[in-house]
């Protein structure tokens, strides 16, 4: 930056400084890392700087949908709608490993 490499550079200094006490230097170049979370990776430390954490979380759930899932044993197509017990949570929605997906015709093209 500006001939220098950038860690060197006044920009990359005040990034390296930044905390989350005092994190304006990030949030006048990259508001958006503050908002999804950042670390400098690459620093002096391997990493071991300052982290600043997500401040935004989001999820997105289909409530209500079935789920068909074949049966090992008989072959048939289960609808299934009820939670089931994954390994860390229960999952309301009963989302399955293998899930079939069926495109649908459109009905003037065949």
């Amino acid at each position: 930056m500006d001939g220098q490499p950038f860690p060197k550079s006044e920009l990359g200094r005040r990034l390296a400084q930044a905390k989350p006490a005092d994190a304006s230097a990030l949030l006048e170049v990259s508001p958006t890392a503050l908002l999804f979370g950042a670390w400098n990776s690459t620093g002096e430390g391997g990493g071991l700087g300052a982290k600043f954490p997500r401040a935004l979380v989001s999820e997105i759930a289909a409530v209500g949908v079935s789920v068909e899932a074949i049966d090992n044993r008989t072959g048939e197509i289960e609808v299934r709608t009820a939670g089931r017990r994954t390994g860390s949570r229960i999952d309301p929605l009963g989302t399955l490993k293998k899930v079939r997906i069926y495109q649908a015709k459109d009905d003037a093209n065949g």
